[in-house]
């Protein structure tokens, strides 16, 4: 670590959201040059190591079980000598491995009431919105009959305190719902794919991403309850740092400039 190397600390831990310190603040220029000269000197060793050029995308679990895996096939036909490498996360690490360096492409949510993360790091970040896509209050046939004391109880499968998820559906439900309605929330979990796999079981009602439950809620499976609950749009961006030297992360974001001009990425 840097920390180590330099013998001072320059993040303070102290608290959930971790913030530079003093020491940091005063040399972060310098430091700045410091880690983009190692990042470089990463990519040319790497390049002497191995021809093949390589791309490393981080992402939001949920992205990787939906959007990511037709992405990476529309990738790979724009660059078919560039190897591909994912590495998924919360919203934080995905954040801090591009701002780190250790990837050269971050796909993720955005909510225009969120903010993106800690300490304003992705305000330096390119960014490029390739497709829209709701979160859509969800519930299993057979949970019908928890509907039936509506609208003075809502039985909510969360997520996890402090997931990007959690954060939305907090917003809109303290924004949107009637202050009357009881929330009673019945489990918590950071995946989507776990709320999604509980409202199938008829446990409660859940936010999901339509891309996660569109088969379901065609096979009537899941039901939505967008005509009485608020079903936020979220933004899919992408992210990369606006100096990052790698010849195929240039290519590829020319790629995906173009094409979002018009349309969403791959017609999502």
């Amino acid at each position: 670590m840097l920390e180590d190397w330099l013998g001072v600390e320059l993040v303070d831990r102290r608290e959930n959201q971790f913030r530079l310190t003093e020491t940091a603040l005063r040399f972060e220029p310098e430091i700045r040059s410091l880690v983009q000269r190692w990042k470089d000197l990463k990519i040319r060793v790497a390049g002497d190591l191995n021809e093949q050029q390589t791309l490393t995308v981080t992402t939001q679990h949920t992205l990787m079980l939906t959007h990511l895996p037709n992405w990476l096939q529309l990738f790979q036909r724009w660059q078919p000598s560039t190897r591909f490498q994912v590495r998924t996360g919360d919203l934080n690490d995905c954040v801090t491995q591009i701002t780190s360096g250790a990837s050269d492409l971050l796909i993720a949510y955005q909510a225009d009431s969120i903010t993106p993360s800690p300490d304003n790091q992705m305000d330096d970040l390119c960014c490029l919105t390739v497709a829209n896509e709701s979160l859509v209050p969800t519930v299993a046939p057979q949970a019908s009959r928890q509907l039936q004391d509506w609208p003075t109880t809502l039985r909510l499968i969360n997520y996890g305190s402090g997931s990007f998820f959690a954060q939305v559906v907090k917003e809109v439900c303290d924004r949107e719902l009637e202050p009357e309605l009881l929330i009673e929330t019945v489990c918590e979990t950071s995946f989507a794919a776990g709320i999604k796999s509980m409202c199938l079981a008829g446990l409660g009602v859940g936010w999901l991403p339509l891309g996660l439950v569109s088969e379901e809620l065609a096979e009537g499976r899941l039901i939505s309850l967008a005509d009485r609950l608020p079903s936020p749009s979220l933004d899919i961006n992408v992210y990369r740092l606006p100096d990052y030297i790698n010849p195929a992360l240039d290519a590829l974001w020319n790629h995906i400039g173009e094409i979002t001009l018009n349309a969403p990425l791959g017609g999502n």
